[in-house]
């Protein structure tokens, strides 16, 4: 008598988009960005400080941070150091364990072997290699990679300071006022500080003008109502934009081509 038991996958790794070693020889900054796949990086030496969403991190060496999709995220070298990364992107199927997206985790040593190997693979697949033999060993270490990451120990954010404070409760503001459409001048009066004050705070913890991050927010969310099959006039009413041609004209601005398209392309 043989049991048959079942394995059931969740998710799967389809494919890299790139594979970069950074080895900085100075203090660096790279602006943020958010987009519609996977990131990973992990520090191999040196310090950085990680801005995602809402959250501050300090990463240092043998610390890696996932960037799930759309998420906002920016990187810059902390104290002074040179940092060496290894960044990569990937696409996926299916849902990802939600504990890689709380935060930095650390790679242990029994873990170390596992990452160097999944660096080499997808650094030669993506730059040297693309045969469906590298493929395929590349998908199963950062599968396997992932599932270990899910169960170590989560390192907090770091909030400790004033200001990643504020900063905090500002982007907790946009995201639920995303449909309002607000000026600067209403969310600092809605959160009791000052426009100047404000762009301080996104400068240092998001690299773009606090503006800009709300835009994004909002360009997201029309995004999203539009491939769910709202029309463009319905998208402008539900975002509270003073006519459909306005929308338009946002929207363009924003990413380069119109919601009509958007909706087209469904």
């Amino acid at each position: 008598m043989y049991t048959y038991h079942e394995v059931k996958s969740n998710f799967e790794i389809e494919g890299f988009y790139t594979a970069i070693k950074y080895d900085w020889n100075e203090p660096f900054v790279f602006n943020g960005e958010s987009h519609d796949f996977w990131e990973a990086v992990f520090v191999e030496s040196g310090r950085v400080e990680v801005t995602e969403d809402e959250n501050f991190y300090t990463l240092s060496e043998g610390n890696v941070i996932f960037h799930a999709p759309m998420e906002f995220h920016r990187i810059k070298s902390a104290e002074g150091s040179s940092p060496k990364l290894f960044v990569f992107s990937f696409k996926t199927a299916g849902e990802l364990p939600q504990a890689i997206r709380a935060g930095v985790f650390t790679v242990n040593p029994s873990q170390i072997k596992l990452f160097d190997a999944l660096r080499d693979s997808v650094y030669d697949y993506v730059h040297k290699d693309s045969s469906a033999i590298l493929g395929e060993k590349a998908t199963s270490l950062l599968k396997l990679f992932i599932i270990e990451m899910a169960k170590s120990t989560i390192t907090a954010n770091d909030t400790t300071s004033q200001s990643a404070r504020e900063y905090q409760r500002i982007i907790s503001f946009m995201s639920k006022n995303i449909l309002e459409n607000l000026t600067l001048e209403d969310i600092a009066r809605r959160t009791n500080i000052s426009v100047s004050y404000m762009k301080i705070l996104f400068k240092t913890y998001a690299g773009i003008a606090p503006k800009s991050y709300y835009n994004m927010l909002r360009i997201q969310i029309a995004t999203e109502l539009l491939n769910k099959g709202n029309s463009v006039t319905e998208v402008s009413l539900a975002m509270n934009f003073s006519s459909p041609n306005y929308f338009s004209l946002f929207f363009k601005r924003e990413t380069g081509c119109s919601p009509s398209r958007q909706y087209r392309n469904m």
